[in-house]
C-alpha cells in the first residue's frame, strides 16, 4: 500500500512540476541579434542602438532557433509576426526541447513574448 502511495505521490508530482516550468519563460532579456531562424536574447544587458559580443558576453544568453510553430506574441499577448521582432526588443522566451549546453546555450523557441519594443529616439 506504501509502495502504491509512494507511485501516484510521484507521478502527481511529475505532473504538476513539468506544467509549472512550462508556464515560466526561459529566459527574460534583450534580442541582442535576429535573423530569419534565430534570435539571441541576453539577459541583464541594456541595449543602446548596438552591442558588441564583449558587453554581453558574461551574461546569460541563448541562440533559438524560430520556425513556423513559433508563437509570437506582444505583452498583451496580440499576434505578431517574427518579422516585427526587433534587436533591442525586450523578450520573455520559452523554450521547446532539448537545450544544448554551449554558450551560449541552443535551444528551439516555442513562444517568444515582446513585453518591451525598442524605440529609436
Amino acid at each position: 500500500m506504501k509502495f502504491i502511495f509512494f507511485v501516484f505521490t510521484m507521478i502527481l508530482f511529475t505532473a504538476c512540476s513539468a506544467n509549472s516550468t512550462q508556464d515560466e519563460p526561459f529566459i527574460t532579456g534583450v534580442v541582442v541579434q535576429k535573423n530569419e531562424s534565430t534570435v539571441l536574447v541576453v539577459e541583464g544587458i541594456e541595449f543602446h542602438g548596438e552591442i558588441d559580443q564583449e558587453e554581453w558576453y558574461s551574461h546569460d544568453a541563448v541562440s533559438f532557433s524560430v520556425s513556423e510553430n513559433t508563437e509570437v506574441v506582444h505583452a498583451n499577448n496580440s499576434a505578431l509576426a517574427y518579422h516585427e521582432v526587433r534587436e533591442g526588443d525586450k523578450v520573455e522566451v520559452w523554450q521547446r526541447g532539448g537545450v544544448k549546453e554551449s554558450y551560449p546555450l541552443q535551444t528551439d523557441a516555442r513562444k517568444i513574448r515582446v513585453i518591451e519594443d525598442y524605440a529609436i529616439n
